[in-house]
């Protein structure tokens, strides 16, 4: 489940706020975290759940179906490399 947090690292979350001229305190506000929250994120201390990472995506315009699905393709390889080993 925690496949899609790969595609977007703390880097990359710190150049999209920074592109937008915001601070992790205004992004964390229009996100609904606290600022330690998306500070953790932006340091890769922590990730955000499920629907963090929505909301996320959507406020950086990320397409976020995309990643998922990769990550479906990705899932769908490992099951019929499991299902050959069988």
């Amino acid at each position: 489940m925690r496949d899609f947090f790969n595609n977007i690292t703390g880097d990359d979350l710190r150049r999209m706020r920074v592109n937008r001229r915001k601070t992790t305190k205004q992004v964390a506000k229009a996100l609904g975290v606290t600022r330690q929250t998306y500070e953790n994120w932006e340091n890769d201390i922590t990730q955000p759940k499920v629907n963090q990472f929505i909301i996320l995506c959507t406020y950086h315009c990320i397409d976020f179906s995309s990643i998922f699905s990769q990550i479906r393709g990705k899932k769908i390889d490992e099951i019929k490399t499991r299902e050959k080993k069988s």
